[in-house]
């Protein structure tokens, strides 16, 4: 054994690279099917608790990912918030979210309190949104960029370019989320209210004064040019006034959890005969994915059954060179009398040494892995 592992040491680079090349064959099939198995279940757990979900009629998953999931491209269609009041009559839970901004810490949800206890959210910290201006983060959004509670997050409107739009405005972070191991810890949650602020629909003006005009006969009028507030404080709270009425104002989805399975099915079809609107459980919609990913894990799991066997016989190949190659260094040894049964040990030595390493470097390259899953797979 101590011959073997001297040739280990003294061929150390040639030595690494054969260790990882094994150690990679080893992993990667444990690796994908972790992957694969981890995104299903991820994609499954967070649809199976969304009973119902109601949007515009734009797609069905591109909508299920915006909405439980906060990726892909934001939809610009948007229903009116009156929508929602008029489906909560119905017999179950109406929860109304707004989600097409982001932030340079994540996405930004705008939703009402009903919202966190409909997905079992506890605060680790602070407290939960309670005026305009408030803002709630989620565990993995405080530890990546280190926010705190008092922090303040600056929001800017999507579109840089529209002059009518309200200036960016800064929120105050009141809570943080505990771990919840979904889509949550990654994003940022504020109420309806702020977002309108922030579109414009809902705003109050800064300092007049020194926007003050006086008329040929002595009036005095301001400028329609105000500056709009960018921090919403207890001060000028009571300050701020609706541009439209609140059944106008827009809102991109609505999550429903009837009293019963049956009150579920009377809401979607209610709500599928209105034209605009559609009514869907996300777990039928995220279906065809989740079946797609289970077609590509059995495809890699049979690549990497071909890719294993090339890799075995490259191994072999490589064990025969290095036999050849030590054909002197085996005659010199046999001359100073050792046996043949002691150099065909120490290549079996040889190998079990790679094949260990191997191993224990297989073994951490799947739990880095999987560390990396549970911290950063929403």
């Amino acid at each position: 054994m101590k011959l073997a592992w001297k040739y280990v040491q003294f061929y150390r680079l040639r030595s690494m690279v054969f260790v990882g090349i094994l150690s990679l064959t080893f992993a990667l099939p444990f690796i994908s099917e972790k992957i694969s198995q981890s995104l299903v279940d991820n994609v499954n757990r967070r649809t199976d608790s969304t009973p119902v979900l109601i949007t515009t009629r734009s797609g069905k998953i591109r909508q299920t990912l915006n909405s439980l999931f906060f990726v892909g491209n934001h939809d610009e269609h948007e229903l009116p918030y009156g929508k929602v009041e008029e489906i909560s009559e119905e017999s179950g839970l109406m929860i109304p979210m707004l989600i097409r901004h982001t932030t340079k810490q994540g996405p930004l949800v705008a939703t009402e309190i009903d919202y966190f206890y409909f997905r079992d959210s506890e605060v680790a910290e602070g407290n939960l949104f309670a005026i305009p201006g408030d803002i709630v983060i989620g565990s993995l959004v405080a530890e990546s960029f280190g926010v705190k509670i008092g922090d303040q997050v600056k929001l800017q409107s999507n579109d840089i370019y529209d002059i009518t739009k309200s200036a960016p405005l800064k929120l105050t972070v009141t809570g943080i989320l505990a771990p919840t191991g979904s889509p949550d810890d990654h994003a940022l949650f504020t109420s309806l209210k702020t977002i309108w602020i922030l579109e414009g629909f809902l705003h109050s003006h800064a300092d007049q004064d020194p926007y003050k005009e006086e008329s040929e006969e002595g009036a005095t009028t301001y400028s329609k040019s105000l500056p709009i507030k960018q921090e919403i404080t207890e001060d000028n709270l009571l300050d701020f006034h609706y541009h439209s009425s609140i059944e106008e104002l827009p809102v991109t989805h609505m999550v429903f959890q009837g009293d019963s399975h049956k009150d579920e099915v009377l809401l979607m079809d209610a709500v599928n005969l209105d034209g605009d609107l559609m009514a869907f459980r996300p777990r039928d919609a995220m279906e065809g994915v989740v079946n797609i990913i289970l077609r590509v894990e059995q495809f890699i799991k049979t690549y990497h059954l071909f890719w294993s066997l090339c890799t075995l016989m490259m191994i072999a190949m490589i064990f025969g060179l290095i036999i050849q190659y030590r054909k002197e260094e085996f005659s010199i040894l046999i001359s100073l009398g050792a046996s043949k049964n002691l150099l065909v040990l120490n290549i079996t030595q040889l190998i079990a040494i790679y094949t260990g390493l191997a191993t224990v470097f297989a073994v951490i390259w799947f739990y880095s892995v999987n560390y990396l899953l549970k911290a950063y797979l929403p």
